[in-house]
Formats: structure tokens, sequence, C-alpha cells
């Protein structure tokens, strides 16, 4: 068996192949050649060729105007996933985007996405104009009832004041009954 790394995971000679292969593959990455990157990494080459024609004829229709797949999204349109684009293709998706700002014409999702925002922005202005109204009617409401509690309390205080006697009320007697009640009776006998 050959000498191990300092890990002692992977032999040496498996290791400095590994890495000269890397090294390979950051030079020629460095230089944008992505045809021959993917050859050398064992990728496929005939599907990265394929992706780049897709990519430019999706390209081709929606700034034609003319989209099969999508509403603007250049992934979509060109049936790949977002990240192929982004991360793969990145140069084609900057030239796309060069493109569509040179024809000054804005995406229909992007025409969209602007108009929800636009609603949402002033959606949020109303809100913060009844959150300030009732904010207000808040401060207004906690004066007024500070006020009444210190009157409450200045006149639970007051005990030089003569206070009318509590009289208690009978109930009144049925309808049609002759009975006097001792209000009456109190009346009639002052009369």
């Amino acid at each position: 068996m050959g000498r191990q790394t300092v890990s002692g995971l992977v032999p040496e000679p498996l290791a400095d192949r590994l890495r000269e292969r890397a090294q390979v593959l950051t030079e020629l990455a460095d230089q944008h050649d992505h045809d021959r990157v993917l050859a050398a990494a064992g990728g496929r080459l005939v599907s990265y060729d394929n992706e780049r024609k897709d990519i430019r004829a999706a390209m081709d229709r929606l700034l034609a105007g003319t989209p099969l797949r999508s509403d603007g999204a250049l992934a979509a349109e060109a049936d790949l996933k977002r990240h192929v684009l982004t991360h793969r293709h990145t140069n084609l998706k900057d030239e796309f985007y060069a493109k569509v700002r040179a024809q000054g014409r804005v995406a229909d999702s992007e025409r969209k996405l602007r108009a929800k925002l636009k609603k949402t922005k002033e959606r949020l202005a109303n809100l913060i104009e009844e959150n300030k109204r009732q904010q207000a009617e808040i401060e207004t409401f906690a004066r007024v009832v500070n006020v009444l509690t210190v009157e409450n309390h200045q006149l639970r205080g007051q005990s030089g004041h003569k206070r009318a006697p509590v009289v208690a009320l009978r109930p009144a007697p049925d309808p049609g009954s002759c009975s006097i009640g001792p209000v009456e009776h109190e009346l009639n006998q002052r009369a």
C-alpha cells in the first residue's frame, strides 16, 4: 500500500492526482473555456452545447416577443433550471439582460411585479396614516381617562359636603289598583 496523507484517509498518489486534476480544472475555468472544463471533468459536453443553443433560441423568442414556455423568464423559456442559467451560463444571462435593457422593454412579469409593488406601497402608506390617526385617538382617550380618574378621586375624597339621603324606592303599584304609595301619601299629607 502507498504512503498515506496526514489525515490518513486518502493514499498520497491518489491525492496527488486529484490535486493535479483540480489544478487543470481551475486553469480551464479561469480561461472561461467551459467546454473543455466539462470534458476534463467528465461532464456532458453535448448537453452543455445544447443548453447554450436552447438559451440562445429562448433569448431570441423572448426578445421578439414570442415566448413559447414562459412569461419572460429566460430559464423557463429555455426549459432549464434557473441555477443552470445563473451559475453555468452567466455570460448568456448577462447578455440577455443587456439586450433587454438596450431594447428599453420591460418584461410582462416585471411589469406585473412593479404594479403589485406600487399597490403594496400605497396600501402601506394608507395603513401608516390610519395607524397615526389611531395613535392620536388613543392618546386623546388616555388623557380623558386620566382627567376622569382625577375628578373621581377628588369627588370621593370630599367629606365635608352633605350628601342627600338615599331613599329606597318601592315598586310601583300594579295598574288599576287604588293603593297610594309612600310618595303620594306624603304629598297628600303636605297639601
